[in-house]
């Protein structure tokens, strides 16, 4: 059982020395001809105040070509350190941020992909929650959809 010391928090934590995967998307989730952000609360974890967490989304998408996809982590106002990268199975490369406030935008050119993102998050004083949202890059008509059977993976340390 790992210990991991907390120098801004002041504290020690034990972890089980696995990541949690307990937050599995039960049904699909769609949305159609939007680049609007849509939450996917299934996927929310909670952060205390100065928590830091590591967190890995394996996602399953069904999208049109040219809508191609976008997803945003939402996490409380005061951040100390945010970064955020978007892989998928496919050739279109990676794509990485630094800033909560920016979205991660993915041009595919297949309509099926397995889509990881994943996070590094040193909260700030404020605790709340991590959320995750998802919309089209483009809108095309056609839609996108995470299936259910996506899921997070996190480790909080």
């Amino acid at each position: 059982m790992p210990l991991y010391t907390n120098t801004t928090k002041g504290t020690v934590s034990y972890q089980p020395g696995t990541l949690n995967a307990s937050l599995i998307l039960p049904n699909d989730t769609a949305n159609n001809d939007s680049t609007t952000l849509v939450e996917i609360p299934e996927l929310k974890v909670a952060v205390a105040a100065n928590e830091r967490i590591v967190l890995k989304y394996t996602l399953f998408t069904t999208t049109n070509a040219s809508g191609d996809l976008k997803v945003k982590i939402v996490s409380p106002a005061s951040v100390a350190l945010y970064k955020a990268g978007l892989v998928t199975g496919g050739d279109e490369g990676v794509t990485t941020i630094t800033n909560q406030d920016h979205t991660l935008d993915l041009t595919t050119d297949t309509a099926d992909d397995v889509v990881e993102v994943k996070a590094l998050v040193h909260n700030g004083t404020t605790a709340g929650n991590l959320t995750f949202w998802f919309a089209e890059r483009n809108a095309s008509g056609a839609g996108v959809v995470v299936h259910g059977g996506s899921y997070l993976e996190y480790m909080k340390f």
